[in-house]
């Protein structure tokens, strides 16, 4: 290694040079909130909303020197982007992801959920995101067809959300072959059945099933989403999550 490049790296730079960072994407729902805990609890430093500091560029090189570890609602292709502009170091790549009917009944969920928490914590979300929340509070959510037109009335928030963070915006109608080659990148990918393993690689921490974080009940009756009205427009409107879920589960990626 050249004396004059390494003389021009900071401290955290020359500490962390040999070690990987650690980056988890973070899909809406998909027990993010859980797997940040740990990575906070592993004793390495690392941001667990990467979101606000890969809007400020003249910021991230210095602050990914200092960080083990990334994690954020960001899509893959920000993330790698982003990286691969501040730091020379190897990236490990981990998600989660659910099934695709579980994690937009979450999501709808999660959306009635901050108006019930309150105060600033509702007061500091983005005016449109406080337009849906009050949209689907109140609407009848029992109602199948008010289901739908609600997720159709914000489809870039429900539909197919899980690929567009896993794959990228450009995700198509992918082969088995695509899917595999899109998806080498990352070390694993968790899903309900493996959630404590990718814990536990991710953060060398053993999972306790005591410390899920943000679980709500449902503010709506579940069962709407078994009705058949539901269930066939998410077939086809949200096929790509569908085909991403069906791969990573058949393939223990």
């Amino acid at each position: 290694m050249p004396i004059q490049w390494m003389n021009s790296l900071s401290r955290h730079e020359r500490l962390n040079r040999f070690n990987p960072i650690t980056a988890f994407i973070h899909v809406p729902k998909t027990a993010g909130s859980t797997v940040n805990s740990y990575l906070q609890q592993s004793g390495t430093a690392g941001v667990a909303h990467v979101e606000a500091l890969f809007k400020q560029p003249d910021k991230v090189k210095s602050a990914i020197a200092r960080y083990r570890w990334v994690s954020g609602h960001v899509t893959f292709p920000k993330m790698r982007a982003t990286l691969s502009k501040a730091s020379r170091r190897k990236v490990r790549y981990f998600t989660a992801i659910r099934s695709p009917d579980k994690q937009i009944m979450s999501h709808l969920n999660w959306l009635i959920e901050i108006y019930h928490k309150g105060g600033k914590f509702y007061d500091n979300h983005p005016p449109a995101v406080k337009r849906i929340s009050e949209r689907i509070r109140t609407s009848d959510t029992s109602d199948p067809r008010v289901i739908v037109e609600l997720l159709n009335s914000a489809q870039g928030l429900f539909l197919n959300c899980q690929s567009r963070f896993v794959l990228g915006p450009d995700r198509g109608n992918l082969s088995h072959d695509e899917m595999a080659q899109r998806l080498e990148v990352y070390e694993m990918i968790g899903t309900e059945g493996t959630l404590p393993l990718l814990i536990e690689r991710i953060s060398g921490i053993e999972y306790q099933d005591s410390e899920r974080k943000n679980v709500s009940p449902y503010h709506f009756p579940a069962e709407v989403f078994r009705d058949s009205f539901v269930v066939d427009y998410l077939r086809e409107r949200n096929a790509a999550d569908e085909a991403l879920y069906e791969y990573v589960k058949s393939n223990d990626c």
